[in-house]
């Protein structure tokens, strides 16, 4: 069985409290990774509309030592985690 990216993001996301920008962009980030199987993730080009660029600029990503943006909410769903 496979899922398409919305299929993953229609059983994933609900409605929650707070700044859930960066989480939906890490899950987005951790979705497409997950087609690369083995592969390390060189790069990533997120486009967002410019509210959501706007709510989670400056949203802390919780679970994350402190980071946050959007820009690091890719880079963590997409494997690139580390809390140095």
């Amino acid at each position: 069985m496979s899922f398409t990216v919305k299929d993953i993001l229609n059983i994933e996301v609900a409605p929650a409290l707070g700044c859930t920008e960066p989480v939906a962009i890490a899950l987005g980030a951790a979705a497409a990774a997950s087609v690369l199987p083995g592969k390390e993730v060189e790069f990533i080009e997120v486009w967002v509309d410019p509210h959501i660029y706007k709510n989670g600029l400056a949203a802390v990503i919780p679970g994350t030592c402190g980071l946050y943006g959007l820009d690091k909410a890719s880079a963590w769903g997409s494997g690139g985690r580390s809390c140095a």
